[in-house]
């Protein structure tokens, strides 16, 4: 992404999930699954 490298997504102070940014652009479910992104 043109903002940052990797993500990191916290959940209730636990990470609930960690990877790069290249992941979630190649993997839209990513997004839906932990951000609500549709």
């Amino acid at each position: 992404m043109s903002v940052a490298d990797d993500i990191v997504v916290l959940n209730t102070g636990e990470v609930a999930y960690a990877g790069s940014a290249e992941d979630v652009r190649a993997t839209p479910d990513l997004a839906t699954r932990h951000l609500g992104v549709f």
